[in-house]
């Protein structure tokens, strides 16, 4: 430990010659002896970033979100993944973490939003799998959501996975069950048959599969889209976004004050991990 630590002070002094290679040279050594304090990744790669190294400054600010994730700091690793997102804007499985991020902290209408957009653009580039895959989390999160159920089976059909779109449509006859439409159960378990011969239509794992967190009786409801949205995308908006009020968060930036201690040791990391998400969120 009394060796990291002091890895960790020479590489602050050389940041503050200005000598920023060696002082990466000095991270490197650090992060080889298995030292993974999310916040010496940042500083790295917001060292990497401001000298052009953008794909390796994403790569250590995954390593960051990463841990960060572990240690249960959700707030922390979204505020990250949006850093990334600034610098590499087409960076699709960020949309995928900072879905599961958000839906960890509860924030079930921006995880639709990023879910939304990582199957979007994976149908893009012709990956129905992973597209599949993202709406099957957005359903469990809005269960209800019949545009983009619909959605889902166009999709697995395109994808020449009919049976995938078929479990779907009895999850949604087995909802119905559930609610008293019984004439709506019947149609969706009959288009379910037509699509996916020879499925077994009596119960529905996908519905299981999709049951998700939230109350059945108080499914996530979602504005309309705004103008010019379309496709995924305009369902992306069928969900609030809870967080759309609060400021963006902020990442420590290199030249912020107190980036050492008094004695000129690296400051406190748990301080420096409380700063980064404060102001994320307002209640």
């Amino acid at each position: 430990m009394d060796r990291n630590l002091a890895i960790k002070k020479k590489a602050q002094q050389l940041i503050a010659k200005g000598q920023i290679d060696a002082a990466l040279a000095e991270f490197d050594r650090l992060f080889e002896s298995g030292d993974k304090d999310p916040y010496d990744f940042i500083l790295v790669a917001d060292l990497l970033a401001k000298r052009g190294s953008m794909q390796e400054a994403v790569r250590r600010y995954r390593q960051a979100v990463d841990e960060y994730s572990k240690a249960d700091l959700f707030k922390n690793a979204i505020a990250v993944c949006k850093r990334i997102l600034r610098i590499s804007k087409e960076d699709l499985e960020i949309h995928r973490s900072l879905g599961q991020l958000y839906a960890k902290e509860g924030l079930y209408g921006d995880a639709i939003i990023h879910y939304l957009e990582y199957a979007e653009g994976s149908i893009r580039r012709q990956d129905h799998d992973a597209a599949l895959n993202a709406l099957d989390e957005v359903l469990k999160l809005s269960p209800e959501n019949k545009e983009l159920s619909e959605k889902y089976v166009e999709i697995a059909m395109r994808a020449d996975q009919p049976e995938r779109g078929g479990r779907e449509l009895l999850r949604r006859a087995d909802l119905a069950e559930h609610e008293g439409r019984s004439s709506e159960a019947a149609e969706l378990r009959e288009r379910a048959s037509t699509l996916a011969p020879g499925m077994d239509l009596a119960v529905s794992d996908h519905a299981e599969e999709t049951a998700g967190p939230v109350n059945m009786d108080a499914p996530i409801s979602t504005p309309s889209a705004p103008s010019g949205a379309t496709g995924i995308d305009a369902i992306a908006r069928a969900g609030a976004d809870e967080s759309a009020h609060v400021p963006e968060p902020g990442v420590i930036s290199l030249t912020r004050d107190g980036a050492t201690g008094s004695g000129g040791e690296p400051a406190d990391p748990v301080a420096n991990h409380a700063e980064l998400a404060t102001g994320y969120l307002s209640a």
